[in-house]
């Protein structure tokens, strides 16, 4: 089941991100983050390196950043949907002169 490896492997990428992600949040530095995740029994691997806890924790980073940014903007067309209805409502009486 090559499919099973590949959804596991990416499962673990994402488990390894997300502590790294942690531990910097909580201050360690990308060394220490390095050392932690290389100990970290299922997802760690000798070679992690403090450069690739950078890559790791600026993935991570990045994706927050698009979710943000998706979260946005269906917030902005909720609002948009909600101020169409309300003119659509008002606009007639306007027009017909009720201010």
């Amino acid at each position: 089941m090559a499919g099973g490896r590949a959804s596991a492997k990416k499962i673990k990428i994402q488990e390894r991100r997300r502590l790294a992600l942690e531990l910097r949040k909580s201050g360690a530095s990308y060394r220490d983050i390095a050392n932690a995740i290389r100990r970290e029994p299922g997802i760690g691997t000798p070679r992690y390196s403090a450069m690739s806890a950078c890559r790791d924790v600026r993935t991570e980073l990045q994706a927050i950043r698009e979710q943000a940014a998706e979260l946005a903007e269906e917030v902005r067309l909720l609002e948009l949907e909600r101020l169409d209805d309300l003119l659509r409502v008002l606009w007639p009486k306007a027009l017909d002169g009720d201010y």
